[in-house]
């Protein structure tokens, strides 16, 4: 989970991960763990991803 999130901030941005990508490795994570960490998993992930990001700056 940890290079999965250190791979979505990436400096260069077409090596960034996709979110579909992001979504497929955090299902194969599901499935690997039993239920109970599972969930645990997927609030902390939804908690993380469910912040309001600044605005991007301009690079003009």
């Amino acid at each position: 989970l940890c290079v999965t999130i250190e791979e979505c901030w990436d400096h260069d941005a077409e090596a960034r991960l996709s979110a579909g990508c992001v979504e497929e490795r955090v299902s194969l994570i599901r499935r690997s763990v039993n239920g109970t960490t599972s969930d645990c998993l997927v609030s902390l992930v939804t908690s993380v991803t469910n912040v309001d990001l600044p605005p991007k700056e301009s690079s003009i």
